[in-house]
């Protein structure tokens, strides 16, 4: 009686295992290190508004294929499941012959220990011709409320993806502020910074970091695109007596004397919440990048004329 009695356990739990998993969009949990929230999908990292400028340059098309990238992007999430699964469609599934698909278009499962840090778990291994991408990541875990993150490909995009969990299982927000949502460091860069030839998602520089300080870690590494435009510093030398003092190329940073002087110049600027440039010798410096918009652009701008002006 109690060999049947240990069968039908047995039998009972067998069954329950190969119940298949409840997947959930994963847009409905917390979205770590993203800069922007006006993306034309939620897997973009640049405004969408930045669309129609970029392409009308043909030559940059290639910055906004990247910005379609999900490099550094992650879900946080808790659930006291057994199994943790993934199931997302790639928007482009391609391989490329220096950089592990692993990195390109995987993606990485951590789960938070009783010492608070981030432990890795698996990785899925992008094998598939297909598009859509299937992953248990572990089988076994702790069946209470564990804290868990699900790092997004470096080198591809993301249609959707789904976060699968035991059919009784509960999938829930995140319990911990971890990263802390107060504050995001932000980084610029190209192709090291994205995660070139990083053989997992959770191992490009700004995941951890992000783990090591607890912080959010925006990544605006873009392959081959980290090209500043020059739109602000033109703009300001349409202004009577203003001159950029570079004769060559720049990058961040320009150098423009102004027949105002440069603290009244300041001084404007933050009174509408702008941070200015530094005063230097022969001018100010002034170090503009692409989180500006033309719009803040120009307002900044028409602020330094009212000040040439009087």
């Amino acid at each position: 009686m109690l060999l049947v009695a240990m069968v039908c356990v047995a039998f009972v739990v067998n069954a329950e295992e190969k119940k298949p998993l409840k997947y959930v969009n994963a847009t409905e949990f917390r979205m770590i290190n993203k800069g922007f929230d006006n993306t034309e999908t939620p897997y973009h990292r640049l405004p969408a508004y930045l669309k129609d400028s970029i392409m009308k340059d043909k030559s940059r098309a290639g910055l906004w294929d990247r910005a379609r990238n999900c490099a550094g992007m992650a879900f946080r999430f808790s659930s006291n499941s057994e199994r943790i699964g993934i199931r997302y469609n790639l928007l482009w599934n391609f391989h490329m012959a220096h950089m592990a698909d692993t990195g390109i278009k995987g993606t990485d499962l951590y789960i938070l220990n009783d010492d608070g840090k981030w432990e890795y778990v698996n990785t899925n291994r992008p094998y598939k011709k297909d598009s859509i991408q299937t992953k248990i990541y572990a089988d076994g875990l702790p069946k209470e409320m564990r804290e868990y993150m699900i790092y997004l490909p470096l080198y591809d995009g993301v249609n959707w993806m789904e976060i699968g969990v035991d059919s009784s299982a509960v999938i829930q927000q995140p319990i911990l502020n971890n990263p802390r949502k107060e504050k995001k460091v932000v980084f610029y860069g190209t192709s090291i910074l994205q995660g070139g030839c990083a053989t997992r998602t959770g191992m490009v520089a700004t995941n951890m970091i992000q783990r090591d300080l607890n912080v959010e870690c925006v990544n605006l590494g873009f392959s081959g695109e980290g090209k500043m435009d020059n739109y602000m510093a033109l703009a300001m030398a349409e202004i009577p007596g203003v001159s950029v003092q570079n004769s060559g190329a720049w990058f961040h940073e320009f150098v423009t004397a102004l027949p105002a002087a440069a603290d009244e110049v300041l001084d404007a600027l933050a009174a509408q919440d702008i941070l200015g440039g530094l005063p230097v010798e022969g001018g100010i410096l002034w170090c503009v990048t692409e989180l500006v918009s033309k719009e803040q652009l120009d307002h900044a701008v028409a602020i330094i004329k009212e000040v040439c002006a009087k």
